[in-house]
């Protein structure tokens, strides 16, 4: 055989673009039935493919080895040496199945001496959907078989369970802390505003369940466990700080003797009051016009004053001044608190009653939206 147009095919120690050595060295052993580590030896190092081949041949050998992703040097040889280093395997003919389309050759393949060469973008296609995966975390794509992912050392279940995935529970040590710190600082920070200003606002409810549920984030966990214990710390801070809220203002107002003090500066004044409505006839126009005599509107005459406050009046000091009236010198500054605290004086109520006292259906309602989005943001967590 002449010398001059026998050429060696040898790997260069790398793979080409868009391929992975531990796939490509898979995909080699397959191609020359050799073992797993020495098919690795060959695509990682320069090593000798085989050498005294045609033109035709190292063609087809070079085609062969590219569309698995392995980078060759190609040389010509002046030996005649006809020794190979390696020999490809032919898989065994097997009769074509119809219900594996899939496994029949590409018409696009390329028929050569008895041997089939699959364009490289063939192979490679294939070869990502059959050995490929993606990371459900990073969304990083890797070979499959591996427990964690390359790219953000995510634990990876099996290519089939990506529900079961997104629905993994995590629950650590480390996820209880920080939702819980969380809880406490927003209960200091209600009653340090609703003391501090005399209001209580909702929106600060909702604030509170979206620091617990961002606080939850910040760590690893995720899923109905620790929404569930976040909600629950929602619900633990707001109603606390409406609780210590309720206690201090409590304790101011038995400090001050309450509205005790107020029956006694103004006592004379509720008694002319009382003993005038006892002769007021009980219709619309009369008690408008009781109500600016005696200074209970702000309207300069009957006509003028609103239906709102005319029910208010109604409500709270008519049965007030009838019972002035009624009791006489028995009605006295027990009495006073009692009639406008809802039938008991304020060291009698309990810090739940006074706190109940000043809840709406808005608070309860911010009450809903700080729980909901703290058990929301926690069972997601920080992942999306």
């Amino acid at each position: 055989m002449a010398s001059s147009n026998q050429f060696r095919i040898s790997t260069n120690g790398s793979v080409l673009e868009g391929f992975e050595s531990d796939q490509v060295a898979v995909e080699f052993s397959k191609m020359f039935g050799v073992s797993p580590d020495k098919a690795a030896d060959f695509v990682n190092n320069k090593k000798l493919v085989k050498q005294g081949l045609s033109q035709k041949q190292v063609d087809l050998f070079e085609s062969k080895l590219n569309s698995i992703g392995v980078a060759v040097t190609v040389k010509a040889v002046a030996s005649n040496d006809d020794q190979f280093s390696l020999a490809v395997v032919q898989p065994k003919a097997e009769p074509v199945k119809s219900a594996a389309p899939e496994a029949a050759i590409p018409a696009s393949a390329v028929q050569t001496e008895g041997a089939t060469v699959i364009p490289p973008a063939t192979v490679q296609k294939k070869s990502l959907e059959a050995h490929r995966m993606e990371c459900p975390k990073c969304q990083h794509e890797q070979d499959k078989g591996f427990d964690e992912c390359k790219s953000c050392g995510f634990t990876l279940a099996s290519s089939n369970d990506t529900e079961e995935d997104d629905e993994e529970e995590i629950f650590t040590s480390v996820g209880l802390i920080f939702p819980a710190a969380a809880a406490a600082l927003g209960a200091f920070v209600w009653m340090a505003i609703a003391i501090g200003i005399g209001w209580e606002f909702g929106f600060i409810a909702w604030a509170i369940g979206g620091a617990i549920g961002f606080a939850s984030t910040m760590t690893s966990c995720k899923g109905n466990k620790i929404g569930a214990y976040c909600a629950i710390l929602a619900i633990l801070s707001i109603m606390g700080g409406k609780y210590f809220t309720a206690l201090s203002v409590k304790d101011d107002l038995v400090a001050e003797g309450s509205l005790a003090s107020e029956w006694q500066e103004y006592e004379a004044e509720y008694r002319l009051d009382a003993s005038e409505f006892s002769s007021v006839s009980r219709n619309e126009t009369s008690i408008k016009t009781f109500m600016v005599d005696r200074g209970y509107t702000n309207a300069d005459n009957a006509k003028d004053v609103d239906q709102y406050e005319l029910d208010e009046f109604v409500e709270t000091t008519q049965p007030f001044l009838e019972d002035v009236h009624t009791l006489g010198a028995d009605f006295g500054p027990t009495d006073f608190e009692a009639a406008w605290n809802g039938g008991e004086s304020v060291s009698d109520m309990s810090t739940w009653d006074i706190m109940w006292y000043s809840t709406g259906w808005m608070s309860l309602l911010f009450l809903l939206l700080g729980v909901s989005t703290a058990f929301k943001m926690a069972r997601e967590g920080g992942n999306n």
